[in-house]
Parts: structure tokens; C-alpha cells; sequence
């Protein structure tokens, strides 16, 4: 049995069945991440055509991975390494529900490429999520005219699950 467990700004993935499981709750108290996940979450498996397409944009591809993993049992998923790759899925796909946009991107930040996807959607909800918290982002963040919500990445899973599925539900 492949058990291999990484620690990622708070999350923790179970690598080797390609699942996440409540089991590692007992592993992770000890080392104190909160590993809750809302009380309905996973009871039952969503028919594809049911679940919403959230687009996460992170230029590390572990923390890609790891919300990937965490999330796809719940929602459709399409990933972006940049600003400008949101740009261009947000562009061609109008099923996006959702976007969870890391700030720092390699190429223009979460922030503007917000602002380019604004002017395309200006329905759809961008869920701020940084490793970087403090209060200049989080009241500048929410200034930004579609963002639904910020999100630290040391944040419960919790929180991220009940944030996500609260704004791929939300309109602006």
C-alpha cells in the first residue's frame, strides 16, 4: 500500500488511490490541521453533468494538485498555471461557475487577470487565495467588482469547500 502524505499550506493529500479521505483525520490532528469537512460534503456522487465547473488558477502545480484532489469529487475542475491562461479558459468556456484565483501568478497577477475575466463575465465570482494574508489584501480584495470571497491557503478545508461551493452557486 502506497502511503504517502505531503503537507501543502495547510492541506494534505493522500497520494497512491488517488483519493482524499476523512481517515487521515486522526494522522493530521496531530500535527494540527484541521482536516473538517462540511457536514454534507461528500454523501453521495454527483452525476457529472450535475456538478459546477470551478477554474483553479495556481502557478505551483502541488497546490494544483492538492485543491484538485481535494475538490473533484464535488465539482468539475479546470486548472491554470497563469493569469492569462484564466483569461484564455474563462474566454472559451462559459460553464465556468467559479474561479479560485491565487494573487502571485508568474505572468500578471491574480488581480488584473480578475479584472480581464470582469470584462468577459462579469457574472462570475472569483474567490481570492493567497498564501500572502493580511488585512491590505483582504480590504483591497473585496474593492474588486466580481469577488465573491478571499481565502488564505493555511484556511481549513472547511472553509474552502463551503466558500467554493457557496460562490459557484452566487451570480454577481
Amino acid at each position: 500500500m502506497h502511503q504517502i502524505y505531503s503537507c501543502l499550506s495547510g492541506f494534505l493529500i493522500y497520494i497512491g488511490q488517488g483519493t482524499f479521505t476523512n481517515g487521515l483525520t486522526d494522522c493530521v490532528s496531530i500535527i494540527g490541521i484541521d482536516m473538517s469537512w462540511p457536514e454534507n460534503d461528500h454523501e453521495g456522487n454527483n452525476a457529472a453533468s450535475d456538478k459546477r465547473t470551478i477554474l483553479i488558477v495556481d502557478d505551483n502545480g502541488l497546490m494544483r494538485q492538492t485543491l484538485e484532489a481535494i475538490l473533484e469529487e464535488d465539482f468539475s475542475i479546470l486548472l491554470a498555471k497563469t493569469g492569462r491562461e484564466s483569461i484564455d479558459m474563462v474566454n472559451g468556456n462559459k460553464d465556468i461557475s467559479c474561479i479560485l484565483m491565487d494573487i502571485r501568478l508568474p505572468d500578471i497577477s491574480g488581480i488584473i487577470a480578475s479584472r480581464e475575466i470582469y470584462k468577459i463575465n462579469p457574472a462570475l465570482p472569483v474567490i481570492f487565495h493567497t498564501g500572502h494574508p493580511g488585512e491590505y489584501y483582504e480590504s483591497h480584495l473585496m474593492d474588486e467588482k466580481n469577488a465573491y470571497g478571499y481565502v488564505t491557503k493555511g484556511d481549513s478545508i472547511s472553509k474552502l469547500v463551503e466558500t467554493i461551493d457557496a460562490a459557484s452557486k452566487y451570480r454577481l
